[in-house]
Parts: structure tokens; sequence; C-alpha cells
């Protein structure tokens, strides 16, 4: 499809969006995994637009399509069950072939690495296909739901809508960066009672070291890193950090809470297996972004290796696709400088048709990319920041000095600055907890602002759509906790 006819596609879609810090190749699984998206619904994305301009992405999709593709999980939900049950079982398999298919790589000859390479992005492809029906569950959760939730409350339950819904809405399991973080709690005791914790801080560092990978930056933490949060730590008394491990492994109260507050609400039937069901696909979204950040770096080791090979700067691997890397393997072809060059100035990546892929660089794509923001605008005009609280931290308003975030590895966050972000992802945490609040433009009641925020405590208001856009760095601004209204007040 050419330009003409994608620009004229991107206008006639309503346009949603998210954003962060991406390379190319580093994000073509997922994307690649929305084409594969209708192996198992009736449902998927005809339609998806990825603009990378300066390192930073803006994920572009049908925001009616996705609408329709998380109301499916919702009309029958013993389905949606049972195709989770069965993903979780790929997905463990998915864990330990990643762990096998690393071995040796800097042993085998140039054909064997271009067959593991192409049979593991197959493998992460498929990996990603089911889940990403709930990639975008805000559109619904947010919208939809929360006004038929909202119609059903009365009285002082009506005034306190949101935090119900948020409440509801929270899944009863330990996220991934809970179970790091609790992991590391509990060695830290070890340490404050003068235990030697070195092979306890090795199997750590092993089992979470790849927690803080994104589509742009991808580490191995070591053992330093995690010393060094522990002895941070270690400055809490025992009893602080005891009590901070129960907080986020007694999870037993959760389901409790819900089904306490649903009795309490007198929701009817259908509405109330709906509040009963988004937990369970908020807990999907965390299972989705830890097969992401484990498998890139298996991408990622395979890129190191082919960079070693082939003499060639890892970065400029990162502009390639799949088959560029294929091609510098098998034939020593990589992409051109010119072409390079380009990719690095601006890309447009186009799904369309569910199965047919798009790539333009330079000007094409930055003309591509102005269409799509354009749109965007025009499908989300409002100057009001309002999204829904997500987290009160026991206040009913708050001000602060607001920063925005789009990259946090580039970003010198100060402790009590209110966090403002298109969204949050696990290298945000460590943000997270110094922020005075959090604000965000998309996510939704089961996103990871959502869910860390509500087990850090810290107020967070989410899914405001314009906050990155209207607010500056520097700007005062007053966040109303009860309705989820964001002002700037100097």
């Amino acid at each position: 499809m050419d330009k003409k006819e994608i620009i004229n596609r991107i206008n006639g879609t309503k346009i949603g969006l998210m954003s962060g810090p991406a390379y190319l190749l580093l994000i073509t699984s997922p994307f690649r995994g929305f084409m594969r998206m209708k192996k198992y619904y009736k449902e998927y994305y005809n339609n998806m637009f990825v603009a990378l301009n300066n390192v930073i992405l803006g994920q572009y999709f049908d925001e009616e399509q996705n609408m329709r593709n998380v109301k499916q999980l919702y009309e029958k939900p013993d389905e949606t069950k049972r195709l989770m049950k069965s993903w979780r079982e790929e997905e463990e398999k998915f864990f330990k072939y990643c762990n096998d298919i690393l071995n040796n790589l800097d042993k085998i000859k140039d054909n064997k690495l271009a067959e593991r390479f192409e049979e593991f992005m197959n493998e992460f492809y498929e990996i990603w296909a089911a889940p990403l029906a709930v990639d975008g569950m805000a559109s619904y959760t947010e919208t939809e739901l929360l006004d038929e939730f909202n119609s059903a409350l009365n009285g002082v339950d009506k005034d306190n809508a949101h935090e119900y819904f948020a409440q509801l809405s929270h899944p009863a399991q330990v996220s991934f960066v809970g179970r790091e973080h609790v992991a590391l709690l509990n060695l830290v005791l070890l340490y404050k009672q003068g235990q030697n914790i070195k092979e306890a801080l090795q199997e750590h560092q092993k089992t979470f070291f790849w927690v803080e990978n994104n589509y742009k930056n991808v580490k191995i933490l070591d053992k330093k890193y995690f010393f060094d949060k522990i002895k941070t730590e270690s400055k809490k008394s025992e009893g602080e950090i005891r009590k901070e491990i129960d907080k986020i492994i007694d999870v037993d109260w959760i389901e409790e809470n819900r089904e306490k507050l649903l009795k309490k609400l007198k929701l009817n039937n259908n509405l109330k297996e709906k509040m009963r069901m988004t937990p369970i696909l908020g807990e999907w979204l965390d299972n989705r972004k830890e097969i992401n950040l484990r498998g890139n770096h298996v991408l990622n080791e395979f890129v190191k290796e082919v960079a070693k090979r082939k003499k060639i700067k890892v970065e400029d691997i990162y502009y390639f696709t799949p088959e560029d890397v294929l091609n510098l393997i098998r034939n020593g072809i990589g992409v051109s400088k010119q072409e390079l060059n380009n990719r690095k100035k601006a890309i447009a990546f186009i799904i369309t048709d569910s199965d047919k892929e798009s790539l333009f660089s330079g000007e094409d794509a930055k003309e591509i990319g102005k269409a799509l923001e354009k749109r965007y605008n025009e499908c989300n005009k409002t100057e009001e920041i309002k999204g829904i609280v997500a987290s009160r931290g026991n206040l009913g308003s708050i001000k602060g000095k607001a920063r925005i975030v789009l990259d946090p590895s580039k970003d010198d966050f100060k402790n009590g600055e209110i966090l403002v972000a298109s969204m949050t992802r696990p290298e945000y945490v460590p943000l997270m907890k110094k922020a005075l609040a959090i604000v965000t433009d998309e996510g939704g009641i089961t996103s990871h602002a959502a869910i860390v925020s509500r087990e850090l405590n810290v107020p967070c208001v989410i899914g405001t759509r314009n906050a990155t856009r209207t607010i500056k760095s520097g700007d005062e601004i007053e966040i109303d906790l009860e309705k989820g209204v964001v002002r700037v007040v100097k």
C-alpha cells in the first residue's frame, strides 16, 4: 500500500494512541502478533499504525475496533478464561524455551544462528497474539463499563464511583514488579540480620535481571544494581519492611473486599460478572508485559551476537527488521547507509488488512507521522485534563510541581515531583516511588500505573489522554482525587 492510500486510511479511522521510547526491531514482535490475532478471535485489528521519531514511539490504533476487541472478552467470559488458561501453559513453555535457545549462541555457525533467530522470532510473534486483545482495554472499561457502573449507583455510592471502580478492578495477583520487590525485601531482612546473602543475591539477579527492559533499553541488571537497592531499603526498620511485604503479598483481602463491595452495591448479575472479569483481564495484561521484557532480553542477545560477528553497531541493528537481520547473517548484506540514516530520522510501520505490512522511512515516514498526529488530535479534542482516579492515596486533592517524563532513562526526576507520563512501564517504578502523585495520558484501571500506584499508595490519575500535551515540566498542578480532574494553577 502506498503512502497516499495509507494517509487516506488514517483519515477514515478514529485514532487512539499509546506512546513511549522504542526501536523498530524491538517493537516488531507485538506488531507481528497483531497480525496473528485472527487465529484466536472473531474481532481483531485490521489496521495498526506506528510512527517512530527520535526513538519515541507513537502506536496509533483503530479505537472503535479496539473497543470490539475488548468487549468480545467480556461477552464470552468462559471462553476467555479457557483461552487464558491455555495461553499460560504456552507462556511457561516460552520462558523455558527462552532459557534454552541462548545455549552456545556464540559457538554455532552463521546458518544455524539464522535458523535459530528465525525460529525464536516466530515463537515470539505467536506468544504475543492472544493477549493483545486486552492491550487497550481502557477504551471499554473507562468508558462504557464505567458509565454502566456509575449509572447503577445512587447517593453516596455514586460520589465514590471512581474509588469503588478501582477497588473492584484491582487484580488479586501480585504483579511481577511486586514479586521482585517482595523477594528483594526478604533479602533486606537477611542483610539487616547480618546473614551472608551472596548466593541469595545471585539467585535474585538471575531471576529478575530483566525487570527494567522496554522497547528501547534492554539491559541485564547486575548484582551491584540489586545490592544497591538492598542497602537503600535497609534504612527502613524491620517492622516497616515486614509491613510492606505483608501489604503486597496479602492479596486474599482483595477478593474478599471485592465480593463484599459487590454485595453492598447490589449490582445486577450481568454487571457483577463484568466487574469480576475486569481484574482477571488485568492480570493477563501483567503476564503479557512479562513475556515482552523477557523475550526482548533474548532478542537483544541475538542482536549482540550478530553485531559482534558482522562488526556492526548494536544500535544500528535496532533499526533493522527481522528480515534485515536474517539477510545480514546469511548474506552479509545489511541495511544501506542511506536507508539507515533515513530510518534514524523517522519510521512509519503500518499494518493493513490484518496481514499486510509496509515500512516507510525519512520524509515519507514524517509525513505519515504528521497525518497520524493530526488525526489523533481531531478525534480527541478536549481542553480539560480529566481521567480516572486509580489511587487516591488517602487524599482528596494534592498540589505539586509537574515533570513530563517520556523516557525514564534520560530524566533526572526529583523526590516529591508529580510524574506526568504517556503511560508507565516497569522502568518507571523507581520514579513512581519518588513521586508525589502520578498522571498518565493512557492506560486503564488495570494498567501498570494503576496497579503499582495502589501497591505504593501513591495518588494516581490515569487515562487523561492529553496530560503530556497540556502540562509543561515545572508547572504547578492541582489534582482533584475525587473527580480525576487535573488543573494547571500557575
